[in-house]
């Protein structure tokens, strides 16, 4: 593998306006009902020593992805060339066994009932 891609969030500056989640689903022209990515509250601490922080999370794109490993028709699959995880849906049978996998809930089933994933933007801006 040449170039494997990371995400960066700097959760010291995050106001949970979600227009992480409303850009990636506009960008990515997401169906309705799909996140593929998704902020969360994080509260620590009791009263009166209370906290909030937030973490915008999606597909982590694993070193070893458990997604794949437990797809019983290996639809899923990490790409050698940049260690993003993709998924064919013409192989996907939507049994979720991939949800269960996936320790962040990264897997998102669109109104076909077929596990979704990002689609890949390359420099030129669409997705493919």
């Amino acid at each position: 593998m040449s170039t494997e891609y990371g995400f960066s969030f700097a959760k010291e500056k995050c106001v949970q306006c979600f227009g992480c989640e409303v850009a990636c689903k506009s960008w990515r022209e997401g169906e309705l009902g799909v996140r593929w990515r998704r902020v969360y509250n994080i509260w620590q601490g009791r009263y009166p020593k209370v906290k909030n922080l937030s973490a915008s999370v999606s597909c982590m794109h694993c070193a070893e992805p458990a997604c794949a490993k437990a797809c019983p028709v290996q639809a899923i699959q990490k790409r050698e060339e940049d260690g993003i995880v993709i998924v064919d849906t013409g192989k996907c049978i939507g049994c979720k066994a991939c949800l269960k996998a996936c320790a962040f809930g990264a897997p998102q089933f669109g109104a076909n009932g077929k596990m979704q994933k990002v689609r890949y933007v390359p420099q030129s801006g669409r997705p493919q």
